[in-house]
């Protein structure tokens, strides 16, 4: 027991400094090497969570089934579902699921629509539907096979999002949609393409397109307007005609189409875009917006084929036009406007209008996007412009454009902290400390951040802790006593008080014991808080059980849109199956608290 104790210890101490990414990485790599793997696996198990968890990534990385088995029977909910789904994926035997808590059948259903075993989901979706009623069933119909889907369909839809079915199962999805469709008059129409256009939208273009050229209502087009991007890509014609018939005029002058969507439109030859661009000329920002997606040698003809049937000699173009416009029509256009009685009347207008009689020279990594992580002179500017003499909101931008590239970004946000350790309390460098750098938590949390930041006498209190579970229990502790200080220190405002109370509850262990504490806090506010917060914790049913009739009448506690913490624990009994009349529409259940993420490949943000 010593050497296994021994080689435990060893193993906890290597990956102790190590960030997230990399410590689960050296992980996978012992446990496929390690002789002792078995034995050292026994021993985390009977320790804490963090070394819990690590024994389930080791099993994980060998299949180990006796390592998984054990991981899903962990009193530690996070973990149990870990196993869970690593038992679906290796084909383990996990039991009845109906006798499982509504999370842990989540999960089920979430990892059988992943993992593409219809075999498994016909069989259980029966007994499901007969426990929990249409809406959990309803869940579970994507993983089925397509006879399934096609028999359960027209009962099952009115508890479905119909664009789940869109990837493996179009073929029942598209004929149940078109049956529906056809059979309908115009008007009820409206409401079926309420509920299928984005499910229509996702599946084979050429299919998409014949239902919205035989069915779409007359006075728009069904669905997100983002979506319409890959139709257009496969026959940008046929959607450039559904966006222009006289009939939807009015719909698509009140609307601007989507940039993904204008690319794929602007291959077209300008006879065909001329119907879309004279439906925008009284929309300057949409009209833009297509003349910015075609060539610019293009957009001269167009914009003046445009307003061919409109007398310009009065028009006076938006400001948004002359900016996309070509050179030489942005200065005849500006001439004509400097020449109206009206614009030399006015001495600001003037001023404006003949700023258009030259091209400006300006470039900003803003504008250019990704392509601004290619530029070395641009990235340069932007270390520059972090340094700490700099003004804090021009820090600020600038820490988040030299942090945007994904390739550089775990390496640079030390530099950035580096510069200024208060650089932690800006979103960027926050969640990529969380994700992907934990080995600088150590420093972020050894001190209360202070200075440019950070407005003085504040505690800075972050709005959101992800990834917890990645941290090093020693870490997790650290940043829950600075918590703890903010709590106790009454001379900060409530609500600071009270988000120090949120940001506890994502934090496994201490977090949910900082959150049971205040639970009682004679601070409305904070019991609020305390209440709302205790079911995003690691185990939201457990050890706690609300007392009725608390608190006194006219101090209410109910925290709006947390729910009952009791409904993540399994039910006592079965649940029965809803008549027609009790089956409504609800919103999707949230993910639970405190899932931990498949260790391979997730460590960048």
């Amino acid at each position: 027991m010593n050497a296994v104790l021994t080689a435990t210890r060893s193993l906890l101490t290597t990956l102790d400094p190590l960030p997230y990414p990399v410590r689960m990485s050296r992980l996978v790599e012992w446990a496929r090497t390690a002789p002792d793997r078995v034995q050292v696996c026994r021993d985390l198990r009977e320790q804490g969570p963090y070394a819990r968890h690590l024994a389930l990534v080791a099993a994980m990385a060998t299949r180990d089934a006796e390592g998984i088995a054990a991981a899903a029977r962990d009193p530690q909910p996070s973990i149990r579902g870990a196993a869970l789904t690593a038992a679906l994926r290796a084909d383990i035997p996990i039991g009845d699921v109906t006798d499982r808590s509504a999370m842990q059948r989540r999960r089920v259903y979430r990892s059988l629509r992943r993992r593409c075993a219809p075999a498994v989901a016909d069989a259980l979706i029966s007994e499901v539907r007969a426990q929990f009623g249409d809406e959990e069933a309803a869940t579970l119909l994507p993983a089925c096979g397509d006879d399934t889907v096609r028999a359960l369909l027209p009962d099952l839809e009115h508890a479905l999002r119909l664009e789940r079915l869109a990837r493996r199962h179009e073929g029942p999805l598209l004929e149940r949609i078109r049956e529906r469709l056809a059979a309908a008059p115009p008007e009820p129409r409206a409401r079926i393409w309420g509920d299928a256009a984005v499910a229509v939208l996702r599946c084979d273009p050429t299919q998409a397109l014949d239902l919205l050229e035989r069915y779409a209502p007359e006075e728009s087009l069904p669905g997100p307007l983002d979506a319409y991007g890959r139709l257009a890509a496969h026959d940008p014609v046929r959607v450039a005609r559904l966006l222009t018939t006289p009939g939807r005029a009015a719909w698509l002058r009140r609307n601007v189409l989507p940039p993904a969507l204008l690319r794929r439109l602007a291959v077209l030859p300008t006879d065909e875009l001329v119907p879309l661009a004279s439906r925008y000329r009284e929309h300057s920002r949409a009209l833009a917006a297509l003349l910015d997606a075609v060539a610019p040698a293009r957009r001269a003809d167009l914009y003046d084929r445009a307003l061919s049937e409109v007398d310009t000699a009065m028009l006076i173009p938006a400001a948004e036009i002359m900016e996309v416009l070509p050179a030489e029509v942005r200065i005849r256009e500006a001439r004509r406007v400097l020449g109206l009685a009206r614009i030399q009347e006015r001495e600001a207008e003037v001023r404006l209008w003949s700023a258009y009689l030259a091209w400006p020279d300006a470039s900003a990594a803003h504008a250019l996007g990704k392509r601004a992580w290619r530029l070395p002179q641009l990235q340069d500017l932007l270390r520059r412009a972090i340094g700490p003499h700099t003004l804090a909101s021009v820090a600020r931008t600038a820490i988040g454009l030299w942090l945007d590239d994904p390739r550089t970004r775990s390496d640079r946000v030390a530099e950035v902290l580096a510069t200024d350790p208060t650089a932690v309390t800006l979103h960027e460098v926050w969640v990529i400390i969380c994700a992907s750098r934990t080995d600088l938590l150590d420093q972020v949390l050894k001190r209360r951040p202070r200075g440019r930041f950070v407005e003085p006498g504040i505690r800075w209190v972050p709005a959101w802790v992800p990834h917890a579970e990645r941290w090093l229990p020693r870490q997790q502790t650290r940043f829950v006593e600075h918590l703890e200080l903010i709590l106790a220190d009454t001379e900060q405002g409530v609500w600071q008080r009270a988000a120090a109370i949120r940001a506890a509850a994502h934090v496994p262990g201490a977090g949910r014991e900082l959150v049971l504490r205040h639970l009682d806090a004679p601070a409305v506010a904070i019991a609020e808080a305390a209440l709302g917060a205790l079911v995003w914790t690691d185990r939201p049913g457990e050890d706690h059980e609300p007392e009725r009739g608390r608190p006194a009448p006219g101090t209410p506690r109910t925290a709006a849109g947390h729910g009952d913490p009791a409904r993540h624990v399994s039910p006592p009994g079965r649940a029965p199956r809803p008549t027609r009349g009790d089956r409504r529409r609800r919103p999707a259940a949230s993910t639970g608290p405190g899932e931990l993420d498949h260790p391979a490949g997730r460590g960048r943000r």
